[in-house]
């Protein structure tokens, strides 16, 4: 029965980025921010990211990533970013078991 809730495709050993080569995986790019480790920073929006074909329809989907554009295609206008950053996103709060119920 504990079988049926192991994480499938690259979660299965913990690791968001870290999917074998011997299988296949799918480009991505990420639209909001993805907390795949507790405590550490998150993978920020717009990273290229290799993951395995199930994650991708999912996150596709849930609109968490997209496939990347066409790598020809330029854009026809450059705005002019000047000298403002976006602030970095926090990390990831730290996990903690959940409170006792009474039974």
């Amino acid at each position: 029965m504990a079988d049926n809730l192991k994480p499938e495709g690259e979660f299965s050993n913990g690791k968001a980025s870290s999917a074998p080569a011997k299988e296949k995986t799918v480009k991505v790019v990420t639209i909001r921010p993805i907390y795949d480790q507790p405590g550490e920073d998150p993978i920020e929006p717009g990273t290229l990211l290799n993951c395995c074909p199930v994650t991708a329809k999912f996150w596709i989907r849930a609109g968490i990533v997209r496939l990347p554009a066409d790598q020809q295609a330029q854009p026809s206008f450059v705005a002019d970013a000047g000298t403002t950053k976006s602030a970095p996103l926090p990390p990831a709060p730290e996990m903690v078991p959940p409170p006792a119920q009474p039974s």
